[in-house]
């Protein structure tokens, strides 16, 4: 089967051996996904990475605000955007 695929039998086993163990980068991906998850909701949706990074931070855990922005990519979390202030005609200073 290796030489029908084109790999080395040693390749294939080692593959195979590391196939279930998680890595300690992802682990540690994980859990920072997980907290960065838990602020994102705590501020209902509405920051993004550079806030999340300074909640994180005062929190206690050291990280950066592209760690952050790239752990919501993943997640595919957005903060959302603030409405803008609309006000009546009546009250329109434009329409004067």
């Amino acid at each position: 089967m290796c030489h029908f695929v084109g790999v080395a039998r040693s390749g294939y086993y080692a593959w195979r051996q590391r196939e279930g163990a998680s890595s300690p980068k992802r682990s540690q991906q994980a859990i920072i996904d997980q907290r960065v998850a838990k602020a994102y909701h705590q501020r209902k949706g509405r920051s993004g990475a550079p806030r999340l990074a300074l909640d994180l931070r005062d929190d206690g855990l050291p990280i950066n605000r592209k760690t952050v922005a790239a752990s919501m990519q993943r997640q595919g979390l957005r903060a959302k955007a603030a409405a803008s202030l609309r006000l009546p005609p009546t009250l329109d200073i434009r329409c004067q």
